[in-house]
C-alpha cells in the first residue's frame, strides 16, 4: 500500500516538479532530451505537468503579491485577497496556452510559457 501511494505521488507530482525545475535551471539540456519526443508523449507530459505547474505558479503568487502590495501600496486596489481568484483564472489560462504550445512546439517551451 505504501509503495503504491509513493508511486502515485511520484507520478502525479514528483516527476512533473522535476521537469519544472529542469526547465527553469537546466533549460538547454532538458530541451535537448525532450526535443525528439513524439506527439503523444508530449501530450501526456503536458497534461501531467498542468496541475503541478498551477500549484507552483499560484504558490509563487501567494508569496510575491503580498510583498508587492506592502512595498508598493499603489498596486493594492482595496480588494484584499480577492484578486487571487482572478489570478487563479489568469494562471489557468496561461497554463492552457502553455499546454497547447508544449504539445505543438516542445515540452520545455510549453512549461516556460505556462510559468510566464
Amino acid at each position: 500500500m505504501k509503495t503504491m501511494l509513493k508511486g502515485t505521488w511520484h507520478y502525479l507530482f514528483g516527476e512533473p516538479f522535476i521537469w519544472i525545475f529542469r526547465t527553469i535551471f537546466q533549460p538547454n539540456s532538458f530541451e535537448r532530451e525532450t526535443k525528439a519526443d513524439p506527439l503523444l508523449v508530449r501530450v501526456k507530459v503536458m497534461f501531467r505537468v498542468a496541475l503541478p505547474l498551477f500549484l507552483f505558479c499560484f504558490s509563487l503568487d501567494l508569496v510575491i503579491l503580498p510583498v508587492l502590495y506592502t512595498l508598493f501600496p499603489i498596486l493594492d486596489r482595496g480588494y484584499g485577497y480577492f484578486p487571487f481568484v482572478s489570478i487563479a483564472g489568469g494562471i489557468a489560462f496561461s497554463i492552457a496556452g502553455g499546454i497547447a504550445g508544449g504539445i505543438a512546439f516542445g515540452i520545455a517551451g510549453g512549461i516556460a510559457f505556462g510559468i510566464a
